[in-house]
């Protein structure tokens, strides 16, 4: 399937399958934008994706709402 000319959103996009999922649509063709509370993993994902040559934003923020599971 491919995402030519379609942009996504990805949670929790700085590391494991919040990132896979990150670059699997870049390979398919999305532009991303990605959220996730680690600057310095958002910062290595973005270049990863960058070099796929796809538009790729990023934005640090919790997304929780101060969930914590108990």
């Amino acid at each position: 399937m491919r995402l030519d000319g379609r942009r996504a959103l990805v949670t929790g996009a700085a590391g494991g399958i919040g990132r896979g999922v990150a670059l699997a649509l870049a390979e398919a063709g999305a532009d991303l934008a990605l959220i996730d509370i680690s600057p310095e993993g958002l910062d290595e994902a973005a270049s990863t994706i960058a070099a796929t040559g796809r538009v790729v934003r990023t934005k640090v923020a919790d997304v929780t709402g101060g969930y914590t599971a108990q």
